[in-house]
């Protein structure tokens, strides 16, 4: 990966990577935790289903579809359950973006369409070690919202407490399918920036299916 370097000479990578290498972190975080455990899993970053959803990482694991989304902000994070946008505040501004938690859901849909409703799903909205989270809505079974530097503890419990219902034959037919979706191509990201500028230029609220996309 184009970070190894920046994460080992904790070398800054530049405002333009912020949201990537947050990623890498948090893909980091999660094979690190692998290595302890006896378990089989499989992990892809960067599915781009349609132009509109983009996913940063799955986790496919004995014992469920793990679907991460990194927010890789500092300063203080606020936001409720069903806002359309929460609000991330530092000493000088307060910005908005859009409600994770809405965002991620709509990426579970997208990926249930390709790889079925039969497995458990879990949504995990990761944030940087840089910010606080002062309002945001509790855990739940399915869903937990964290900074990085809980992530390992919390996908420990997790697993460890959870039954294995995936065989590594399925999880390997589950890769294969969404790796035909693992698309890095500028075309792809492009077209998936354009649109996300165009929703953020929008008043209009998040709507239960935003998929119409789709290739399927």
């Amino acid at each position: 990966n184009r970070f190894v370097l920046n994460d080992i000479f904790n070398i800054h990578p530049g405002n333009s990577n912020l949201g990537e290498y947050g990623e890498f972190l948090t893909f980091k975080e999660i094979v690190n935790l692998s290595q302890g455990f006896n378990f089989y899993y499989k992990i892809l970053s960067n599915i781009h289903i349609g132009v509109k959803t983009e996913v940063d990482l799955v986790w496919v694991h004995e014992t469920g579809i793990y679907v991460f989304e990194s927010k890789n902000f500092s300063g203080w994070i606020f936001g409720n359950l069903n806002s359309k946008n929460w609000c991330k505040t530092t000493p000088r501004k307060k910005e908005f973006f859009y409600n994770p938690i809405i965002q991620n859901e709509g990426h579970i849909r997208a990926i249930q369409r390709i790889l079925g409703n039969n497995y458990p799903y879990y949504s995990i909205i990761v944030f940087s070690e840089r910010c606080e989270l002062k309002g945001v809505p509790e855990n739940t079974s399915t869903r937990i919202i964290l900074k990085r530097n809980n992530l390992s503890s919390a996908l420990r419990r997790k697993i460890s407490s959870s039954s294995k219902i995936i065989s590594p034959e399925q999880i390997d037919t589950l890769y294969h399918k969404l790796s035909s979706f693992n698309d890095k191509s500028a075309n792809i990201q492009q077209k998936h920036n354009n649109y996300v500028k165009m929703r953020q230029n929008q008043s209009r609220k998040p709507t239960p299916v935003d998929d119409d996309d789709l290739p399927f």
